[in-house]
């Protein structure tokens, strides 16, 4: 999967663990689109964490259900500072969909399983 033109998909470090990016992984259309409905959202549901959770909450966002499928993903995001802010104002809810071993972006490694299938 390439990084979409324009956009800054890579997370920061703080003591050798992963932060939130700044920018969610989107071209600059997708971003724009986004950025234009996210704050009508009181709540919102999403599938997979990122800059996309941290722009929903820049914007306005209520409440926020992030679901992804890097289990690693997932702890470093509950322990990001930006975040941490949310989930402890119970705002944020981050879960880990099971989809067997993922790769970069939580995509499945190996051919597509059935888990994967229903992971939406």
């Amino acid at each position: 999967m390439d990084k979409p033109e324009g956009q800054e998909s890579s997370p920061g470090l703080q003591d050798g663990i992963p932060t939130c990016p700044q920018k969610p992984w989107m071209t600059d259309e997708e971003l724009e689109c986004f950025l234009r409905w996210i704050p009508k959202a009181g709540l919102a549901l999403e599938f997979g964490m990122g800059g996309s959770t941290r722009a929903c909450f820049e914007a306005g966002v209520g409440r926020l259900y992030s679901v992804d499928s890097d289990p690693v993903w997932v702890e470093a995001m509950i322990r990001d500072p930006f975040l941490c802010f949310f989930i402890h104002k119970k705002r944020l809810s981050l879960y880990h969909a099971d989809i067997g071993p993922v790769r970069q972006h939580g995509l499945p490694c190996g051919s597509p399983n059935i888990t994967w299938l229903n992971y939406h």
